[in-house]
């Protein structure tokens, strides 16, 4: 690819995420009510649903830090971050560590899954939000979530299979996938060498 469409792709995708998504996003998911997002939007902004997916509160707590980390510390995208790590901290997680699947807009749980997406997407939001902020709770949470994740998906049996293994035996490849992606982000906070240890293996 020429340099000059390289370019040209780079300032378009720039100014589509920064004067488009992000508006769209900072103007109609914020809850200030509840805390958190909404996020079951129409194209205009309109809110169709108030659940709150928790791995979207994740995600969008992970972008708002991130765009602050790599981009531009703008004081609204920080503030953005802060209302859905506050959320994540006070209604994600369950008595035995696990996150909900999906909450009320006030909170209350509604679900539990089997898979560890959830949780994955929580370590990335608290490990670029203490990358913000210097919070220390942020990293703790993000250490003992992944510690978890590791301990569970290593521990046979400790997750009921997806289909009978007896019938199929399978092997996904998102968990691996999932695993390399936090490993990483917290190589980019933290020094314990289980990271590197992981991505190897």
């Amino acid at each position: 690819m020429r340099p000059e469409k390289v370019r040209a792709l780079r300032e378009f995708y720039r100014k589509t995420l920064l004067e488009d998504i992000v508006p769209f996003w900072l103007r109609h998911s914020l809850d200030h009510k509840f805390g958190g997002y909404l996020h079951f939007l129409d194209r205009d902004g309109s809110v169709f649903g108030t659940d709150k997916a928790m791995w979207i509160q994740c995600r969008e707590t992970w972008l708002f830090a991130k765009l602050y980390n790599t981009l531009e510390p703008r004081r609204e995208w920080l503030e953005a971050s802060k209302l859905g790590f506050d959320f994540i901290m006070k209604h994600g997680f369950d008595s035995d560590g696990r996150m909900f699947f999906s909450v009320t807009r006030d909170g209350r749980p509604l679900r539990k899954r089997r898979y560890l997406f959830t949780e994955c997407f929580g370590v990335m939001a608290c490990a670029e939000y203490f990358k913000a902020t210097g919070h220390k709770e942020a990293l703790q949470k993000a250490k003992a979530t992944y510690r978890m994740i590791i301990d569970l998906y290593r521990t046979p049996g400790s997750l009921p299979p997806k289909i009978n293994p007896e019938t199929r035996s399978l092997k996904s490849l998102a968990m691996p996938m999932m695993l390399i992606c936090i490993s990483q982000e917290m190589r980019n906070v933290d020094s314990d060498p289980i990271y590197r240890e992981v991505v190897s293996q």
